[in-house]
């Protein structure tokens, strides 16, 4: 792999530090591979509600327009949502 050095400015110099010196890693590398992999991790996460969202609103879209006003459309939404009743 092929390696680089980078400089890392004060703040997150320090905060690989702390993490490094009680042994909770054994180097800045270690450091700054688990944090790019808690990235990936949260990009991927991130990415998967995306998904969720769209597929939602491709629904919402699809079943089309509620009949009555947006008062009345809203006042069903949360009657329903107090009741737990879910269509």
């Amino acid at each position: 792999m092929a390696s680089e050095t980078s400089v890392l400015n004060g703040d997150v110099a320090l905060k690989v530090q702390q993490r490094v010196q009680p042994g909770r890693f054994c180097s800045s590398d270690d450091v700054v591979a688990a944090a790019l992999d808690a990235l990936d991790l949260q990009e991927s996460e991130d990415e998967e509600k995306i998904v969720a969202l769209r597929k939602a609103i491709d629904e919402g879209v699809a079943s089309g327009i509620a009949p009555g006003s947006i008062d009345e459309v809203f006042e069903r939404a949360k009657q329903r949502a107090l009741t737990g009743i879910a269509s």
